[in-house]
């Protein structure tokens, strides 16, 4: 009978991990992948260009089809997802600004 008991005290670790998997956020892997182009673009046009915010700049334009999918994804759960876009861009580009000094 020392199996069942065992096995019982595995359930709340099988719950937990099953939550986790489910509640997790489904945009995440397309932000990581979208993320990752802007940083390498940003390298590239970082040794190109003087002027950090055109080359941030390039670097976000750059990764636009990536943005595209990330949008896409977001307005099944986000219907005015796209409303967010501009600032979304904004931000991105500041942080690859403030993460270059």
């Amino acid at each position: 009978m020392a199996k069942p008991i065992a096995a019982l005290r595995l359930v709340p670790v099988a719950l937990a991990i099953m939550a986790t998997c489910a509640c997790s956020d489904p945009l995440a892997s397309l932000r990581a992948e979208w993320r990752q182009c802007v940083n390498d673009a940003f390298r590239t046009e970082s040794a190109k260009a003087v002027d950090r915010t055109k080359a941030a700049e390039a670097a976000v334009q750059s990764c636009e089809a990536k943005e595209d999918v990330l949008f896409r994804k977001a307005r099944e759960t986000i219907p005015d997802a796209d409303r967010t876009r501009a600032d979304f861009r904004r931000r991105e580009v500041g942080r690859l600004i403030s993460q270059a000094k």
